[in-house]
């Protein structure tokens, strides 16, 4: 049995307004680097995980000029402000 969901129906929200037409997305595909926390004591290498970097998000649309959730996306984009995203899979 395949535990896979079924996308018809997932929704893109920029900032609390649906994006429409979202056709894919991908990401975020997040990591944690390591930093060294040897010391004078250690019998061997320590390292600890650094914050995480969450990394690039991308999603491709069928643009539509009108649609207000691809407008708070570019202006966004043009001004460089940050907000939130959420994805929110068909089966909740």
């Amino acid at each position: 049995m395949s535990l896979a969901i079924e996308s018809q129906g997932t929704t893109v929200t920029w900032n609390n307004t649906p994006v429409a037409e979202v056709v894919s997305f991908s990401g975020p595909g997040g990591v944690a680097g390591t930093y060294d926390v040897t010391h004078l004591l250690s019998t061997r290498r320590e390292k600890r995980a650094s914050l995480a970097d969450e990394g690039d998000f991308s999603l491709e649309c069928n643009y539509i000029p009108s649609d207000p959730g691809q407008q708070a996306l570019l202006a966004d984009r043009a001004t460089r402000t940050v907000r939130e995203v959420v994805v929110t899979y068909s089966d909740g």
